[in-house]
């Protein structure tokens, strides 16, 4: 079999190993099957195989099977880009070479001078360069042109870079650089791929290595009304039962943690204390995680409870074993994550799981616009065929000449799908190019909500596809903590604050008690008794009534009105006003989709505003009085029609302090 193929082979180093090989001509992908194991017993790797990768695109069966390591001991120069700057350095710290780019703060090293990269590459030996997305146009102006054939370019974890290309401009750069590439001395990798819509990759060599039996792994999905609550339960029991378990959450919500963080610490059986917790995030939300956060520096988990968000899903490996829990909540971007996330994220654990778990918050109801690769290419090629016209309108003017590219981008952004760039700025040629990237990302969420997220067991049979054993159960766990309020206490609480509050309607005489008899009663007086002198204090206590009495408990519905005082007291002039009154005009009518396209470009012209809460369509629920419409318009079904503010712009007195650093989370409110 091996002579009649034209796929060179020569990479092959052991055929002992090898159980046999086969390619399909129609996808013109060869498919390497090895032996499990050696006869000595040993786990086969592909350094074992194999002398250096294959060039092209390299799909692996499992995670940990050691490809990159089979390149960083290869017996040739290697660039290798990571996704994550931890795993670039722990690659690096693991095989040697250098890493460029800015260390992690634990590390103890600085950057690589430009001059000791230059003395590096002229040293005797293989020459491996470690380093992320963003270093990678530096590493290649180092090396002469007449070199750089010599250098495989490895990019690993090739799904990753398509996943995060929404909001990392480097990764769509990376890919160009890739292209330019010699195409013998250039590869990818990863065990959870995703098809390139990028017509310049489709004559790529695939090279597919799996072994030749598979030992199913069991995952245990958890299906619940309320992911956060039951969360909170598993970890308190876990640490009830099994102190010495490490557990690892995957999370990708800073709010969400945040949250966690604070109730696992307030809850009357918790066993952790505020040093076991650590958050695995990027350095840019360290800020947000405080204390907790951490950067991996090893492969021993930094606490015993860990908490991940996306930028640790894939690319390093941990050497424990622990016990995993991953959140999957379609109703968030953010959370709706497939089950080849699943595998990466598991595939972290190179000795195998305590237990595998998801946490399965399915979305019951969902109204998705799906674009097909054909209308995305659409899209991209007639924003690209507008900038002709208007470019030669601009520059035919010298003032909007000199604001060209700014005025083009501004195009680029205010037209994205589902949140995504169709074009990104390459600015070595000074053109735009499409973001092909950004397509393949879309396509796969396309897939998501179509075959998984809208299928009652979609998720159960996507992870029976790869393989896994499932176990499908419910959590009965209530949707929040609502209290009851027919219980004689709450009547008789409520009645108290009844009366206190509206014997305390003039501002002019004593406050009410700071503190009640007990949380609810304490809770409605400090509300009362910080925005009492900002909003008239009679509508303000019919607003804190009708807060108490909410469906969904009164702990929802006071947090929930703390966040509409908070944005109705900005100051009509400052610039949270401005930002909402400009892009949200009072009547207007928004999809969903629109609504997530405004935010996104907000959280690029004016930060501050957008990064307050990462659901805009949750903020504006507590800015505006808001109506659903299920009636189709222009193809959308949903609407979201804002009217009158939700708070009475003429019962505000006065104004707080504007907006500053302040973050919030929809998952706060909605399930508090």
């Amino acid at each position: 079999m091996k002579k009649s193929l034209q796929q060179p082979l020569d990479f092959i180093s052991n055929w002992d190993l090898i159980d046999s090989i086969y390619s399909d001509l129609d996808t013109r992908k060869v498919t390497v099957v090895l032996h499990n194991k050696t006869k000595g017993g040993k786990h086969v790797r592909f350094g074992d195989a194999f002398n250096y990768l294959p060039n092209g695109i390299i799909h692996k069966s499992d995670t940990g099977m050691g490809a990159t390591t089979c390149e960083c001991v290869s017996l040739r120069n290697s660039i290798i880009v990571e996704p994550l700057r931890a795993t670039a350095y722990l690659k690096y710290k693991a095989q040697g070479g250098v890493f460029v780019g800015t260390p992690p703060p634990s590390s103890g090293i600085q950057p690589a001078t430009e001059e000791e990269l230059r003395t590096y590459l002229e040293q005797p030996g293989f020459k491996k360069i470690f380093c992320v997305s963003d270093s990678l146009p530096f590493v290649m102006s180092l090396i002469p042109d007449e070199r750089k054939s010599e250098f495989f370019l490895l990019i690993d974890e090739t799904d990753t870079h398509q996943l995060d290309s929404s909001f990392r401009l480097a990764l769509h750069i990376a890919m160009e650089i890739y292209k330019a590439h010699p195409a013998n001395m250039r590869g990818t990798v990863t065990a959870t791929p995703l098809n390139f819509s990028d017509p310049e990759l489709h004559a790529e060599s695939i090279i597919e290595v799996i072994y030749n039996s598979q030992n199913p792994q069991i995952v245990r999905i958890l299906n619940t009304p309320s992911a956060t609550n039951s969360l909170t339960k598993l970890i308190i029991k876990h640490f009830e039962d099994t102190p010495h378990n490490k557990l690892v959450v995957a999370l990708n919500s800073i709010g969400g943690i945040k949250q966690l963080i604070r109730s696992i610490l307030k809850h009357p059986f918790n066993k952790l204390k505020n040093d076991d917790i650590k958050v695995l995030c990027s350095s840019k939300r360290a800020k947000d995680v405080g204390e907790h956060y951490h950067e991996l520096s090893s492969d021993i988990l930094p606490g015993k409870l860990v908490f991940i968000t996306a930028a640790y899903f894939s690319g390093y490996d941990l050497s424990e074993i622990f016990r995993l829990v991953v959140v999957i909540d379609p109703r968030f971007p953010n959370l709706a994550l497939s089950e080849h996330r699943y595998k990466q994220i598991a595939g972290r654990a190179r000795n195998g799981l305590i237990e595998g778990l998801i946490i399965y918050q399915r979305l019951e109801e969902s109204w998705y616009e799906e674009k097909s690769i054909t209308d995305l290419l659409e899209i991209s090629q007639s924003l690209m065929n507008s900038f002709g016209c208007l470019t030669l309108n601009l520059d035919r003017n010298p003032h909007l000449k000199q604001r060209k590219l700014r005025t083009l981008k501004g195009v680029v952004s205010t037209n994205e799908v589902h949140g995504r760039n169709m074009l990104f700025w390459y600015e070595k040629e000074g053109a735009f190019r499409i973001a092909y990237l950004s397509i393949d990302s879309i396509l796969e969420l396309n897939r998501l909500q179509k075959t998984v997220f809208r299928n009652m067991h979609g998720l159960v049979h996507a992870l029976k596809r790869l393989g896994y054993e499932v176990i499908d159960s419910f959590d009965d766990v209530e949707c929040s903590e609502v209290q009851n309020t027919n219980n004689e206490w709450f009547e008789t609480s409520l009645q108290k604050i009844r009366d206190a509050l509206y014997s305390n309607v003039n501002p002019t005489t004593s406050s009410v008690a700071s503190k009640g008899e007990n949380i609810f009663e304490s809770e409605v007086f400090k509300v009362f008794g910080e925005y009492r002198y900002y909003v008239d204090p009679e509508y303000l206590t019919q607003l804190i009534l009708k807060a108490c009495n909410k469906k969904n408990g009164w702990k929802t519905g006071l947090k929930s009105l703390k966040l509409e005082l908070f944005f109705a007291t900005q100051s009509p002039d400052g610039n949270f006003n401005h930002i909402i009154n400009q892009c949200f005009p009072k009547g207007g009518s928004y999809s969903h989709t629109r609504i997530l396209e405004i935010w996104d470009k907000i959280k690029t012209t004016t930060p501050e505003i957008g990064m307050l809460m990462d659901d805009p369509v949750f903020l504006l629920n507590r800015v505006f009085k808001t109506v659903r419409r299920k009636s189709a318009l222009d193809g959308v079904r949903q609407f979201y029609i804002t009217t009158t503010r939700k708070i009475d712009e003429r019962k505000v007195l006065r104004y707080k302090d504007e907006v500053s650093n302040l973050r919030f989370s929809a998952l706060d409110y909605e399930l508090a």
